[in-house]
């Protein structure tokens, strides 16, 4: 969930969906009413972060949507992974991203400056 100056976004999964599908809602009266977006993917999201331009969603097998205003979201460079992703982080020049092994030991990859490039790291 990240909430803007003018938008709420939540990103998650359609549980009554046998393919466990993805859903964007975004609601512009602070959450009285919402509107549901297309994901671009069946894949379940987990993770939604924004870098100053863009919004950005990560979920299972390194499944990664950007969008620049949280309402048209497209398939950006997935992260090279088949594993869900559960969190981010950024220092300004590097970025990791950690993903859960079987929901067990986390796993950690790295990115260069942008999260178009990403490598394996190993395992923190």
């Amino acid at each position: 969930f990240l909430a803007s100056a003018s938008r709420f976004i939540a990103i998650g999964e359609n549980p009554t969906s046998p393919s466990g599908n993805a859903v964007i809602l975004t609601s512009e009266n602070n959450g009285v009413s919402w509107t549901a977006r297309t994901a671009s993917t069946p894949l379940s999201l987990r993770k939604l972060r924004h870098d100053g331009s863009l919004f950005h969603a990560y979920g299972d097998q390194g499944v990664h949507l950007t969008s620049p205003d949280g309402i048209t979201w497209t398939v950006a460079a997935s992260i090279p992974t088949t594993l869900p992703v559960q969190g981010f982080a950024s220092n300004g020049s590097r970025q990791v991203i950690v993903c859960n092994r079987d929901y067990g030991s986390p796993v950690g990859r790295l990115a260069s400056a942008t999260p178009r490039t990403w490598t394996d790291n190993a395992v923190i």
